[in-house]
């Protein structure tokens, strides 16, 4: 049976994954725009 704490702790790793999948894309999606903007 899984404790609480490791619980809590797969949680936060979840959560980490979750935000850096969010930052790539961001960046993706910035890179993306920049690739786009006439005259650059």
């Amino acid at each position: 049976m899984i404790s609480g704490h490791e619980e809590t702790r797969n949680g936060e790793v979840m959560a980490a994954r979750n935000a850096r999948c969010e930052d790539v894309a961001l960046h993706l999606a910035v890179i993306g725009q920049n690739l786009n903007k006439p005259g650059v």
